[in-house]
């Protein structure tokens, strides 16, 4: 069907994309790797399970078939990876079993890696690390299991060709068994592949952050307070008294961080006040408080993925693009000294909306 040039051409072509792939993950390094997943990182981590994890898959595919070779006291003649496809020439004299075994034992290795990242991919994180784990599991399997075969029978070349030659009995017809058994699996699988990865209530940020910003950064205001307050009590599950609660221990932290320019405290002391500022008051402008937005600013921690939550403000507020609270404070400021009589709380769409200025006549 193919031949060696012409797999090398779309192997090249293919290589140029991971090229690109890995350009494009370098200059979105950090936005990849942090906790909100967004449609671009979504896409991207999509590129490179196909076009960097795939690679890999290939060049362990052909070592399942080298160490074969040498299990059965044959020598490798050619060790070819040619990035996105390869080959193996083994030498020796193979029984029909023995020939049987060279073929699966590459195939086997690939449905082993892509079974692996199943399990893999709901331990890890971050969630981007989820998502492209995912991709590569249903790739490796639907290529390995689905794609390889068939083009092995319509090119009349490739290992599915000696796996299923059946006067290598029983090996091949146990096989047959066996790969009609994983195929009912890999159905069954990829349709729980497909499904979203978090339910609702644990929507991954993008999800959660699209559907309903305000309540988005609520639920991570909870978890924040878990560490700002751990010695206080938990907040309360319901949405209706978090907003008083919030709103008392905003009182209580004013009056601390009061304390300090009045009288000496330990930096880690005024750290952690701070921090607790931080969260509360973002977790207050999540309600439609418009004037803890100085508090949040003021206190944005220096390091670590909570300061993140400082951007409640620019998915809150109808900012210009060129103004991002972690990196221009200042002018968010003044934007909001230029709007604020403009400003209302929409409560169906929970978030600030700008309103035309009133033509007085």
């Amino acid at each position: 069907m193919f031949t060696n040039s012409q797999f090398d051409f779309i192997s090249l072509l293919y290589t140029v994309v991971s090229l690109n792939v890995l350009w494009r993950l370098k200059n979105n390094w950090s936005a990849f790797w942090d906790d909100v997943v967004t449609p671009a990182d979504r896409q991207l981590a999509d590129a490179v399970a196909v076009f960097l994890l795939v690679p890999i898959g290939v060049f362990f595919h052909e070592l399942g078939h080298a160490i074969a070779t040498w299990q059965m006291g044959g020598v490798v003649l050619e060790f070819q990876w040619r990035i996105f496809w390869g080959y193996v020439v083994p030498g020796g004299d193979f029984t029909l079993a023995q020939r049987w075994w060279l073929a699966l034992s590459g195939n086997v290795v690939s449905i082993l890696l892509g079974a692996i990242a199943i399990p893999l991919f709901q331990w890890v994180n971050p969630p981007i690390l989820k998502e492209t784990l995912r991709t590569f599991a249903r790739v490796e399997l639907i290529y390995a299991l689905i794609l390889y075969p068939l083009l092995s029978f319509l090119g009349e070349q490739g290992d599915w060709i000696m796996i299923y030659d059946f006067r290598a009995q029983p090996y091949a017809q146990i096989t047959l068994a066996l790969h009609a058994l994983l195929l009912i699996w890999l159905w069954r699988v990829n349709r729980w592949l497909n499904q979203p990865l978090y339910p609702p209530e644990s929507a991954p940020p993008s999800d959660l952050l699209q559907q309903a910003p305000a309540r988005f950064y609520r639920k991570h205001v909870r978890f924040g307070l878990s560490i700002a307050h751990s010695t206080l009590p938990p907040p309360s599950p319901a949405e209706e008294k978090l907003e008083p609660y919030l709103a008392a221990l905003y009182e209580q932290q004013c009056q601390l961080i009061a304390q300090h320019t009045k009288k000496p405290a330990s930096p880690a002391l005024i750290e952690a006040d701070s921090f607790g500022m931080f969260v509360i008051a973002s977790g207050l402008f999540a309600f439609g408080r418009l004037d803890v937005v100085p508090d949040i600013l003021n206190h944005i921690p220096a390091t670590g993925h909570v300061r993140q939550l400082a951007r409640v403000t620019s998915n809150l507020l109808p900012l210009p693009d060129t103004i991002d609270p972690l990196t221009n404070t200042q002018g968010l400021l003044d934007w909001l000294d230029n709007h604020r009589d403009h400003l209302s709380w929409d409560e169906t769409l929970e978030r600030f909306i700008l309103n035309p200025p009133t033509i007085k006549y």
